[in-house]
């Protein structure tokens, strides 16, 4: 085989090449859909480079993006309970600390994008999250955009990756959003639909049982029918390139898949698109969790922690005094180092960054496995693909944190880490 051409070599065809084209019209046709799709591609291929160098930037962006809202949820939920709970402050930073728990999900539901998805061994309430995506698309979307909803009060619980379904509704909703070219509505149903004979026809692949049916309509410009084959295609958009790149739907096609559930479309056009989307539905006889009702787990022991920037210490500390735990803090990883080499065995675990100067959470873990093999750690990053399992597995880390974190995480985390310590330890 030759050498592979690149984007940058392509090029159209020149006018001595035209003198050449062939008399045949059907030869004629041919060569224009294959010079038509050879410029395509490389359009997207021009595309998919500018992405790449984008998510290299964007990684910067979200460790320093996840330490700020670090701060932010830390220090709210830190207040939170200091408030009257009927006070118009409580409620408001309610609403702050709702958007931050958000914009939260949407980083992680980023960082994840190119793995499989979040494994939930719990299932949650699916209506709650409609509503409370709903409320917060109708305070970002145009005045112009009237959100309607109409959900089911028997739709119950799904077993699935509350981020994803989050991200699922938001992206149909906007995509819904820009087909209207006027003022125009986008109207959201849930309810709770059986694996009938005319489901099944129309999607085999899905097992028996009930389904959380979504559909979410609207009456905008509507798709073209030959386009309806490749929307779910990377990069496919037939709107302007200021309102998407053609990522969305795919998102969308593929979390359904994930959940082994099944999407359809219809569109006329003039008159609007409908998106149906069936996923499973958790069992009736399985109990369903809240934030709410989780119990935080409190304990006892002697901390470490090592983290540069000081407001994450300072909210970390705070969160974990308030566990009952005694935290010793140090920004300084060197620092960090000199105090455990005085008294290795004062402390219990080690919980530590990963991006700090002077020696990152790697090098300091090195060092402290070095003066006690078996000390407990817990490593924090804003960055979800860093390290894999193996790699921690063999720097001797007992459990992996990402930014921002909450405090129900963190204290089942440090619970299930120090319940895991061999007796002697």
């Amino acid at each position: 085989m030759g050498e592979s051409t690149s984007h940058q070599d392509w090029q159209p065809p020149s006018p001595a090449a035209i003198e050449t084209l062939p008399n045949d019209p059907e030869a004629l046709q041919a060569l224009w859909r294959e010079q038509t799709d050879m410029g395509r591609f490389h359009e997207q291929l021009q595309q998919f480079h500018r992405l790449q160098g984008l998510g290299a930037l964007a990684e910067g962006i979200v460790h320093e993006f996840n330490n700020i809202l670090a701060a932010m949820l830390g220090f709210t939920e830190i207040t939170l309970p200091l408030l009257p709970t009927d006070s118009p402050a409580q409620h408001n930073l309610q609403s702050v600390y709702t958007a931050g728990q958000r914009a939260r999900a949407i980083i992680r539901q980023t960082l994840n994008y190119s793995r499989a998805a979040t494994t939930v061994s719990q299932p949650w309430d699916y209506a709650p999250m409609v509503t409370e995506v709903l409320g917060l698309l109708r305070a970002s979307l145009p005045k112009t955009v009237e959100i309607r909803e109409e959900i089911a009060s028997d739709v119950g619980a799904i077993l699935a990756d509350p981020a994803s379904m989050q991200q699922l509704l938001i992206n149909l909703c906007t995509n819904a959003a820009h087909a209207l070219e006027a003022p125009g509505f986008v109207d959201v149903k849930v309810d709770i639909c059986p694996r009938d004979e005319a489901l099944a026809a129309q999607h085999p692949s899905l097992p028996p049982g009930d389904y959380i049916r979504l559909r979410v309509q609207d009456n905008g410009c509507g798709i073209p029918p030959e386009s309806l084959d490749r929307i779910f295609d990377p990069f496919f958009t037939t709107k302007a390139s200021t309102k998407g790149m053609g990522l969305g739907l795919t998102i969308v096609n593929r979390i359904v898949a994930t959940y082994q559930g099944a999407i359809a479309v219809e569109s006329t056009l003039g008159n609007g698109t409908t998106f149906t989307v069936y996923l499973p539905h958790a069992s009736a006889s399985t109990s369903t969790v809240s934030q709410a009702e989780t119990r935080i787990a409190q304990g006892k022991g002697n901390f470490l922690l090592v983290d540069d920037e000081i407001m994450l210490a300072q909210v970390s500390k705070h969160l974990l005094e308030r566990l009952g735990y005694t935290v010793e803090v140090y920004t300084s990883s060197k620092e960090a180092v000199e105090r455990f080499r005085q008294a290795p065995h004062h402390y219990d675990l080690v919980i530590t960054d990963l991006t700090m100067p002077e020696m990152n959470g790697v090098q300091l873990i090195t060092v402290l496995k070095v003066i006690r093999p078996n000390i407990q750690i817990i490593l924090c990053t804003g960055f979800g693909h860093t390290l894999d399992e193996e790699t921690l597995e063999a720097l001797g880390v007992n459990a992996l944190l990402l930014k921002p974190i909450e405090t129900p995480e963190l204290a089942e985390t440090v619970q299930q880490v120090l319940q895991s310590r061999e007796p002697s330890q």
